[in-house]
């Protein structure tokens, strides 16, 4: 299994980075490949609007007018086996490099017009049947982070990253109040858990 790790850190080495870590210790080295790609540290231009990727539904990815580092991460979602998206909130929402990332995904979508339906409704180019999974973490604490508003908003644009790029959000890894209390990496029960849910990931 080729799995894909998407990681919308700022930092390489923060607690995005443990969580993700934790994960990776329920695969399997025989029978699993990883890679990953650090978002901050690729040419992700902004999304101009245009819609010229937008106007065809054969090829597997519409044609972007810009040339940077999204068609060759576009390629490798689409050809993983399972797909990881790791982020912490910021400020209610994703980080910006995420955030462009998923304006440019765009490109995984064709106009509903095409096959006869309402001009304007975007329908993924690949069905979401692969198994996904997001991991997120937040100043917030737990409770908190899973019932205000605005941070269901955020895990539901992490959802539909996933849905988008061919992925079932198989497992969510959601860890709250990451200055309080332990630092994650000290956290026995957090790393069980994500152990077991990187397990199940490749198990599934």
């Amino acid at each position: 299994m080729d799995i894909l790790i998407i990681n919308g850190s700022y930092r390489d080495r923060g607690n995005t980075r443990t969580l993700i870590d934790m994960v990776k210790r329920g695969f399997d080295a025989n029978d699993t490949r990883v890679s990953e790609i650090f978002l901050a540290h690729k040419d992700i231009q902004h999304c101009r609007g245009c819609m010229s990727c937008f106007n065809r539904k054969d090829p597997p990815i519409g044609d972007c007018v810009i040339t940077d580092d999204v068609r060759e991460i576009l390629e490798r979602i689409i050809a993983a086996d399972a797909l990881i998206v790791a982020c912490p909130i910021y400020w209610g929402t994703m980080s910006a490099p995420l955030t462009a990332l998923a304006h440019r995904m765009t490109a995984l979508t064709y106009d509903k017009a095409l096959d006869g339906g309402f001009k304007g409704v975007p329908v993924p180019k690949h069905p979401p049947t692969k198994p996904g999974m997001y991991i997120t973490s937040s100043i917030a604490p737990t409770f908190l982070f899973s019932l205000a508003g605005e941070y269901r908003c955020f895990r539901k644009r992490l959802s539909e990253i996933l849905r988008i790029a061919g992925y079932q959000t198989s497992h969510k890894l959601i860890v709250g109040g990451s200055m309080m209390g332990k630092p994650i990496e000290e956290r026995e029960k957090t790393a069980r858990k994500a152990e077991n849910m990187g397990r199940s990931l490749v198990s599934g």
